[in-house]
């Protein structure tokens, strides 16, 4: 029961809503007339405000891989000058042949000689002198040895059929005997195109009995 000589009772006022987070204390008093108003509520009493920039990794943090670091992977497309395992300029165009290999193709360089049936005798010995005369001495010692001999096979194939032609049209056909020696050329050329190459294979080298070595 209220007192009926007490002053009256007045009605609840409203409360301000108050602002913050919760757990840090009163709000802060509204500023005076004048005074600029505080943005931010201030800290409750044991509250560690937070570090500016807590929780971001900052440029350049160790375990971060600086632009331009040391190790750091060369564009795509960018040549490695003078790395390891990589083919230099100027490298020789082969590799030294094993003594089997040497051996085989260097008999190869003489049985070229063989070519002679399709009037070809220079023919092998020339590709294995150009395919093998900077990977092997001896390989480009005994097919130039085959090449000069097919060589001069040749030319007194070709020569002396020139030269019997135009005897036998002198001697209205007397000279065509001598058709029998020029072409024992190509004959004598396979002959000792097989011995080289017999010879070469057994493991020594061969010289052939006469030979004009044009090629040095």
């Amino acid at each position: 029961m209220t007192d009926p000589n007490g002053p009256a009772a007045t009605p609840d006022e409203p409360q301000a809503p108050q602002f913050g987070a919760p757990g840090q204390g009163t709000p802060a008093p509204a500023p005076a007339p004048g005074e600029p108003a505080q943005p931010f509520s201030s800290p409750a009493p044991g509250a560690v405000p937070p570090q500016p920039g807590a929780g971001q990794q900052p440029y350049g943090a160790p375990g971060q891989q600086p632009y331009g670091a040391p190790g750091q992977q060369a564009p795509y497309g960018a040549p490695q000058y003078g790395a390891p395992g990589q083919p230099q300029y100027g490298a020789p165009a082969g590799a030294p042949m094993s003594p089997q290999d040497e051996k085989q193709w260097a008999m190869f360089g003489h049985l070229g000689g063989i070519l002679w049936v399709v009037s070809l005798g220079w023919l092998g010995p020339l590709i294995v002198f150009l395919m093998y005369k900077d990977r092997s001495p001896f390989v480009r010692q005994e097919s130039k040895e085959a090449l000069n001999f097919q060589l001069l096979m040749t030319i007194i194939t070709v020569g002396g059929s020139i030269v019997v032609s135009i005897l036998t049209a002198i001697t209205f056909g007397l000279a065509s005997i001598l058709y029998l020696i020029v072409f024992a050329a190509p004959i004598v050329g396979i002959i000792f195109a097989i011995i080289g190459g017999v010879r070469v294979n057994g493991g020594g080298s061969y010289r052939y009995p006469f030979n004009w070595r044009i090629i040095k």
